[in-house]
């Protein structure tokens, strides 16, 4: 009763009962060429005429009177061909499945495919069931591999008629439903005025990790490079460079598209330096002191304030240690280029902000007096040797004062300061 084989040869099962004289031969038409009479027997061995396709067996049965049967008919299609496929094959892996994709498989009649693996779960193809798969075409076979690891796939194809191909294997699918392990990022600086940031990678990882950085948590447009497995830091460069507060996002993924992650850590990108401004005794022009007080003010709207560099000329300011910011701060001002002189000293500051940015240098000036004013003369009434009246006019000559005290009989106690003139009225006591 079967419908298709792959041998040419085949067995004819025949049922007839004569009650006369008894069956004496039997004649076989194929496909309604010429009869081929043989003894009578219930099984009957016949070789199919005209080789590979579908052949329409016709049966008579002759008893020794030689009266004839009505016919018998059946059908069988003669396949002595194996199915035909292209490889390699590709291979995609979704969880634990691994899909076979054969780019092309065909045969006249229809096919079935059986698969064995080995790996950390053995199964022998032998042992396997075939499975129908059509007349054949672009065919994807899911294999379930139930664990984890490395494995080799076995595939063979048969069709009806029993034709098989021989086994075709392929090696070497991984299968990893793990992501990468141990990982951690961590961005070395707390702020930079750049685009360039140095981070620390850490993942392990059996196979191939793909580290993914972006600063959108949803990773639509990342970057990807391959790190080794363990610690490692490299450079990146950001695709947005924006000043602000800023969140940069990390990943490992591996080559079974198991990802480690979401990680984020921070930083400041301030591309911008502060702004500030100095007084030196609240810009008051001169002073006979070398230790002066200063006023600073200081601003920034990016990283914040990291402190100040202070000294007493432009050309070394540079070369100054950056101190804490504070808003009035002692400062000795640089020595006198001479005794009993007075020059004009400056005092010069620098602001730092947390990224580094330098503010332009700004400064103040005070006049520095270590030389006494010089009194030249004094003459009472334009030295007159008397007087009858106790108003007198003094006439004062000298040079470097701004203030004086003027006084009787050399007492200066209780006298106060008034602004230099070169002559003044003095009312005499009695």
């Amino acid at each position: 009763g079967a419908l298709f084989t792959r041998y040419a040869t085949i067995n004819l099962f025949l049922g007839s009962v004569d009650s006369g004289s008894g069956n004496q031969q039997v004649v076989v038409y194929d496909n309604g060429g010429p009869g081929q009479a043989r003894d009578w027997s219930a099984i009957v061995s016949h070789t199919l005429v005209g080789g590979d396709g579908s052949h329409a067996i016709t049966v008579e049965v002759i008893d020794a009177a030689g009266n004839r049967s009505d016919s018998g008919s059946a059908s069988i299609t003669l396949d002595t061909i194996a199915p035909a496929f292209t490889s390699p094959f590709n291979y995609s892996i979704v969880g634990n499945i691994v899909y076979v994709e054969i780019p092309s498989v065909s045969d006249a009649n229809p096919i079935e495919v059986r698969y064995g693996f080995s790996g950390p779960q053995d199964q022998s193809i032998n042992a396997a069931a075939w499975q129908p798969i059509g007349s054949g075409g672009n065919v994807t076979i899911p294999v379930n591999l139930p664990t984890d690891g490395t494995y080799s796939i076995q595939t063979m194809f048969r069709d009806v008629a029993g034709n098989q191909t021989a086994i075709e294997s392929g090696s070497g699918i991984v299968i990893d439903r793990q992501p990468p392990s141990s990982a951690a990022f961590v961005i070395q600086e707390d702020t930079v005025t750049g685009s360039t940031l140095t981070l620390d990678l850490t993942a392990f990882d059996a196979g191939t990790i793909y580290a993914q950085i972006d600063d959108n948590l949803g990773f639509t447009s990342p970057t990807q490079f391959v790190i080794p497995s363990g610690s490692s830091t490299t450079s990146h460069t950001l695709s947005n460079s924006s000043d602000g507060f800023r969140v940069l996002y990390a990943r490992y993924c591996d080559l079974s598209g198991n990802c480690a992650g979401p990680f984020s850590d921070t930083f400041v990108k301030d591309s911008q330096p502060p702004s500030g401004s100095l007084l030196v005794n609240l810009d008051e022009p001169f002073t006979a002191d070398a230790l002066v007080t200063l006023s600073l003010f200081a601003i920034d709207n990016g990283s914040g304030i990291a402190g100040v560099r202070l000294a007493n000329s432009s050309a070394s300011l540079g070369a100054t240690s950056v101190v804490p910011f504070e808003a009035t701060k002692l400062w000795t001002l640089g020595a006198p280029n001479g005794a009993g002189i007075e020059e004009t000293k400056s005092v010069w500051m620098q602001v730092v902000d947390n990224a580094g940015n330098a503010s332009p240098a700004v400064s103040d000036y005070i006049n520095f007096d270590t030389a006494p004013p010089v009194l030249s003369s004094i003459l009472i009434n334009a030295g007159a040797p008397d007087t009858a009246v106790f108003s007198v006019q003094v006439a004062i000559s000298g040079s470097g004062a701004s203030e004086m005290q003027v006084a009787e009989n050399g007492s200066f106690t209780g006298t106060p300061w008034s602004p230099y003139a070169s002559q003044v009225t003095v009312n005499l006591s009695a």
